[in-house]
């Protein structure tokens, strides 16, 4: 039987894993204006290209569940067989 062979990398999903980190770092833009542990005087509609980046200015922290998600399937693919 021709068992067909698996790649070694999922460019997919480090791709999406980028654009995870980096909807992180766009959404923590905001704690720039923070003073000590809450905003002072934040105008969140007044963040850099907020027209744009909407989603990620208000539900960005989501995507820190995605991104660890991510690595831990991309971790158990690349080193399994080492593991075993």
């Amino acid at each position: 039987m021709c068992m067909k062979q698996l790649p070694e990398k999922i460019y997919v999903l480090d791709v999406l894993r980028g654009l995870a980190a980096l909807s992180v770092v766009i959404w923590h833009w905001q704690h720039f204006f923070y003073i000590g542990d809450h905003p002072e005087g934040l105008d969140i509609t007044r963040q850099p290209l907020f027209s744009i980046f909407r989603p990620l200015y208000l539900s960005g922290y989501f995507a820190v569940e995605l991104f660890f998600c991510l690595s831990g399937f991309v971790f158990y693919w690349l080193y399994s067989a080492k593991i075993t």
